[in-house]
């Protein structure tokens, strides 16, 4: 809200260095504390953030003590206006070790 800055593709935690949350309740901080910095507009654009996501999955490595996996939650207020490019997007993820959630607020 502080900026006239449009992105489409930032952590709810506004920590570039550190985008990650853990768990639930750490999914519920970065909402809640989203409220007083975030000003919700169109368009709404999803394949950056899933491209973004797609880079995360890929990265994790695999062994028998070790696995990674990528919940990757969108909140969104509108219609998707890149809706071919996020299908593409979301296919070509199909076999990467991750889960999409898209939450309409």
């Amino acid at each position: 809200k502080s900026t006239s800055c449009v992105s489409h593709c930032f952590p709810l935690s506004f920590n570039s260095s550190n985008p990650e949350v853990h768990g639930l309740q750490g999914v519920l901080n970065a909402y809640h504390g989203s409220f007083s910095k975030l000003l919700l507009s169109g368009p709404t654009y999803f394949s950056e953030v899933l491209q973004l996501a797609s880079a995360v999955a890929s990265s994790h490595t695999f062994s028998s003590t070790k696995q990674g996996y990528t919940i990757l939650v969108i909140l969104t207020d509108g219609v998707i206006d890149d809706m071919r490019n996020t299908i593409e997007s979301i296919v070509n993820m199909a076999d990467l070790p991750i889960s999409i959630v898209i939450i309409g607020i």
